[in-house]
C-alpha cells in the first residue's frame, strides 16, 4: 500500500505543480474536472447511504462554479448558487418519490455548493496577484501540517480528537499540526515571497480547520459505510479523499489573502 501511493504521488505531484505554474485557463479546466468529480463522488456516497441522489447533477455545479471563478472572477458565484438551491428544490418536488427526500434534497444541494462553493476558491487564489504563491501557501501548507499531525499523533497522541468518526486522530496530532501549520505557512511564504506575518497567519487558519475539513468526510464515508470516497487514485482514495481540508482552507486562505493582506 505504501509503495502504491508514493508511486501515485510522483505522478500526480508534478501534474498538479505544473497546471499550478500554467494557471488559467489550464489550472481553471483541472480543477474544474476535479470539483465536479467531487461532486458526483459526494453524491454517490449519499447514494449509498439509501436516498435518493443523482451523483452526475450533483458535479455540475462545481463544475459551473470553477469555471465562473477562472473566466468571470467570480461575477456569477451569487447567481450560480442561487440556481443550485431553486434548482435542486424544484427538481425534488418533481421527481423524488422516496420518503426520505428531504434528506435527499439537503444531500444534493450541500454536495454541489459544499464542494463547488468552497472549493472555487483554489481558482480564486491563483488568479490573485502573487497568485502562485498564494495558491501554494494553502496547499503545501496543509501537506505540511498534515504530516506533523501525523507524526506527533504516532509519537506521543493519546486522547482522542473525534473517535467516533475517526478512531486515529488525536488532541495531541492536532496539536503538532498547529506548530507546523505555522511553521510550514512561514517558510512557504518566504520561499513565493510573501510576508513572513501573513504566513504564519495562514499557517495557523490550516492547523485549527485542517482537522475538521478530513472529519466531516470521514462522518460521510462512515455513514455511507465505505473507506473511501472513490478509486480514482491507487493508494489515495479519491478526490474528495484528497481535497477534504482544502475545501475549508481555500476559502479561509483567499479571504485572508484578500481582506487583511489587500491581495487583489
Amino acid at each position: 500500500m505504501l509503495k502504491t501511493r508514493i508511486l501515485t504521488a510522483v505522478v500526480l505531484l508534478p501534474v498538479v505543480a505544473a497546471f499550478a505554474w500554467l494557471g488559467h485557463p489550464w489550472l481553471t479546466l483541472l480543477l474544474a474536472a476535479a470539483l465536479g468529480g467531487g461532486g458526483y463522488e459526494f453524491g454517490r456516497l449519499g447514494l449509498r447511504d439509501g436516498h435518493q441522489v443523482w451523483p452526475v447533477l450533483c458535479g455540475v455545479s462545481p463544475v459551473l462554479l470553477a469555471l465562473d471563478a477562472g473566466f468571470a472572477n467570480g461575477q456569477y458565484r451569487g447567481l450560480l448558487v442561487a440556481l443550485t438551491l431553486i434548482g435542486w428544490a424544484v427538481w425534488y418536488v418533481l421527481h423524488a418519490r422516496s420518503a426520505t427526500r428531504t434528506e435527499a434534497f439537503a444531500i444534493s444541494a450541500l454536495a454541489s455548493l459544499y464542494v463547488g462553493f468552497l472549493g472555487a476558491h483554489l481558482v480564486a487564489l491563483r488568479q490573485l496577484g502573487q497568485g502562485l504563491s498564494w495558491l501554494a501557501l494553502a496547499v503545501v501548507t496543509v501537506w505540511i501540517s498534515d504530516s506533523g499531525a501525523f507524526f506527533a499523533g504516532q509519537a506521543v497522541g493519546r486522547h482522542h480528537l473525534a473517535p467516533h468518526l475517526s478512531p486515529k486522530k488525536t488532541w495531541e496530532g492536532a496539536v503538532g499540526g498547529l506548530i507546523t501549520g505555522v511553521l510550514g505557512g512561514m517558510a512557504v511564504a518566504a520561499v513565493g515571497g510573501l510576508p513572513l506575518e501573513h504566513g504564519a497567519a495562514v499557517g495557523l487558519l490550516v492547523g485549527v480547520v485542517c482537522p475538521f475539513g478530513d472529519l466531516i468526510i470521514s462522518m460521510l464515508k462512515r455513514q455511507a459505510q465505505v473507506k473511501d470516497s472513490g478509486a480514482l487514485f491507487p493508494g489515495h482514495g479519491g478526490l474528495l479523499d484528497r481535497l477534504d481540508t482544502l475545501f475549508f482552507v481555500a476559502p479561509l486562505a483567499y479571504y485572508y489573502a484578500t481582506l487583511v493582506a489587500g491581495a487583489v
